[in-house]
């Protein structure tokens, strides 16, 4: 497992030369301890050694791991989807389509649907208790759900 790092802060540039020593000695344990972590041995021998004493310092940003941009540039390259125009008026006259339930006029099919209450109320009993039930196909509080897969 390799670690991604964010790129420094962008101030960096303006900070002191012990906040810039403590960001690089931070980053170095970081990168040490996930080395060994991973069982990675320093083949490439020591870092150079930081202005506080025994923490090296990484010799540039390839020693942090691999470092992504995570810019929103990338989105405006994209095209953009083409979506048909529909207009309300042709749905004129059109039969309504049928709406699917899980529990008859109690939970919607195929929707998002909430489940609310105060804490300790009962909401993840009774959300495993439907689960069951429609897994099973069996009768839930009264109901009779459709039955099918449940993740």
């Amino acid at each position: 497992m390799m670690r991604v790092y964010e790129p420094p802060p962008k101030n960096y540039e303006s900070l002191s030369k012990d906040k810039k020593d403590a960001y690089h000695a931070e980053a170095a344990r970081e990168w040490h301890a996930q080395k060994k972590m991973n069982g990675l041995d320093d083949a490439a021998g020591p870092l150079p050694k930081s202005a506080a004493g025994d923490i090296p310092l990484p010799n540039g940003m390839e020693d942090y791991g691999e470092v992504r941009n995570v810019s929103n540039d990338a989105v405006d390259d994209e095209r953009p989807i083409d979506l048909k125009i529909a207009r309300a008026s042709a749905f004129a006259g059109e039969p309504i389509p049928s709406r699917p339930w899980l529990v008859k006029d109690m939970i919607p099919d195929r929707t998002v649907t909430l489940l609310s209450g105060d804490g300790g109320v009962g909401k993840s009993l009774v959300a495993k208790q439907l689960g069951v039930a429609v897994a099973a196909g069996k009768d839930w509080i009264g109901t009779l759900p459709e039955s099918g897969p449940v993740v």
